[in-house]
């Protein structure tokens, strides 16, 4: 919602408290579920690709900077 510009739409508040009740004390978000594991070759299920840290208390900055983004495009909340 947030990249179609309508994250004002009052639907979308109830999605943002939980967001923002995930925000960890460094700054960052956690991505809470594993990432695929990770092969230095072709293996079914498993990616080259490394998707940084996770866990539910581990920041993760692809995680993060998209939860950050959606929060900064959000209007301006009260409580």
């Amino acid at each position: 919602m947030a990249e179609l510009g309508r994250i004002g739409d009052p639907r979308c508040a109830d999605a943002l408290a939980p967001l923002e009740s995930k925000l960890l004390p460094d700054g960052g978000f956690p991505p809470e579920v594993p990432n695929a594991p990770v092969a230095d070759r072709v293996v079914s299920r498993h990616s080259y690709a490394e998707w940084g840290p996770s866990g539910r208390f581990r920041s993760n900055p692809l995680v993060s900077l998209a939860a950050l983004g959606v929060l900064k495009a959000a209007p301006l909340r009260s409580g």
